[in-house]
């Protein structure tokens, strides 16, 4: 376990002595906080109209703001992850530390672990700069706080689940591939499981299980 933390620790270090982190940062700040003005805006607009035609209604701070926010922030992060993973397992093959780092004392199990969770601090980091902005809604208003921590909850487990996939093929890349990858279930004979299995366990068969090495032709 300990390999692992010092695994994820260089790697997110490596985020921070290149610009990639803080132009995630700041572009997922400058577009939520950009979001966020124009929902307060729409809401205060439609308060001051209630008020005019005598329609006193109390505000729903979770629905009319919160909610479509943290959906917003959930279809943003399907653009900023590829980010994020696209230089986890490639990029070392790139800069000629992959045979370092696949000849040390290490598990292909703790790399992988390593560099996911390093990937996963800064997507919580990047997750972060819109709790600040969340955090005004409190400071000024009074929203239910369990559908915000259940909201998050849901985009650090997309997170996850997206950051393993972009792995995934990140290692891939570094094997040479980089092409489409796909899997499709079209037989109205199986169920969706049974063919979503069939075609996991089929993909599973034909993949690399070695490690990488010079080729043998060169």
């Amino acid at each position: 376990m300990k390999l692992v933390f010092l695994i994820s620790k260089k790697e997110f270090k490596s985020y921070f002595t290149s610009p990639i982190a803080y132009l995630l940062m700041a572009f997922f700040a400058l577009i939520f906080g950009f979001a966020l003005y124009t929902a307060t805006r729409d809401v205060v607009r439609m308060g001051f109209q209630a008020q005019m035609m005598g329609q006193s209604q109390p505000v729903n701070l979770n629905d009319m703001i919160i909610r479509p926010l943290l959906g917003f922030a959930s279809t943003v992060s399907l653009f900023l992850i590829p980010m994020i993973t696209m230089r986890l397992i490639a990029e070392e093959k790139k800069t000629g530390t992959i045979e370092l780092l696949l000849t040390s004392p290490v598990k292909d199990i703790q790399i992988i672990v390593g560099k996911w969770l390093a990937a996963m601090l800064l997507y919580l980091c990047i997750l972060g700069m819109s709790a600040l902005d969340i955090g005004m809604l409190f400071a000024w208003g009074k929203p239910d706080w369990r559908p915000v921590l259940v909201a998050y909850l849901g985009l650090i487990l997309q997170g996850g689940c997206l950051l393993a996939i972009g792995e995934f093929i990140s290692t891939l890349r570094m094997y040479g591939y980089d092409y489409v990858i796909s899997v499709e279930h079209e037989d109205s004979l199986l169920s969706p499981e049974e063919g979503l299995t069939k075609a996991i366990r089929f993909l599973d068969a034909i993949m690399i299980k070695e490690k990488a090495e010079a080729a043998w032709w060169v």
